[in-house]
Formats: structure tokens, sequence, C-alpha cells
């Protein structure tokens, strides 16, 4: 019992030191690993360099994505414009729209002459 008590206490006083040294930046010298400090800034920076990467291109795929919602709503507004122009195409369409609007023009009741030279 006595012995888990002191493991514990061991155990405390350790991880305390740890994260002291931690804090202090002391953890590269005291864990010995000076001598491979360069390589350590070189992973760190290549991790900084493709979490920088990996932001980009979740920006980019966000950006894809709402133009490819406004594509599709263009297209959409397209295809009604197409719709009610070729509904106003129409020659009994046109027709009413003259009337509505007091135009006297319409269809030629007679056939057009041929002039001869």
């Amino acid at each position: 019992m006595e012995n888990e008590k002191k493991t514990r206490k061991g155990f405390g006083r350790r991880l305390i030191s740890f994260l002291k040294s931690l804090l202090r930046g002391e953890l590269v010298v005291r864990l010995k690993l000076d001598k491979y400090m360069a390589h350590i800034v070189v992973v760190a920076m290549a991790f900084v360099v493709i979490m920088l990467i990996h932001c980009l291109v979740e920006n980019c795929l966000i950006r894809r994505e709402k133009v490819k919602e406004e594509l599709e709503e263009a297209e959409m507004i397209c295809a009604q414009k197409n719709l009610e122009l070729v509904g106003l195409g129409r020659m009994s369409t046109v027709e009413k729209l003259l009337e509505q609007n007091g135009v006297e023009v319409g269809k030629p009741e007679k056939p057009a002459i041929m002039i001869e030279k």
C-alpha cells in the first residue's frame, strides 16, 4: 500500500517536473534531444506548411461549392427566361399583346403584290 502511494507521488512529481520543463522550454535539453534541434525545427516547419496548404485547399473547395451553387441558380433562371421567351414568340401571344396595348398591326388580309420592273 505504501509502495503504491510512493509510486503515485513519484509519478505526480515527474509529471509536474515534465510540465514545468515543457513550459520553460527545457524539455529538449532534458530529454537530450538538443543535438537534433535542427531536425525538430524542420519537422515543425513542415507541419506548419502542411496545415497552411490544407487550409488553402479547404478555402478553395468552399469557394468552388459557392460558385457551383450560383451557377446552378443562374442556369435555372436562364431556363425560366428561355421558357418565357418561347411563350412570347408564339403568334397568338403576340397578337394578344398587340390587342392589349391598342396597336392596330396584325396579319395581312391580302397577299403581297409582286411589282415587276
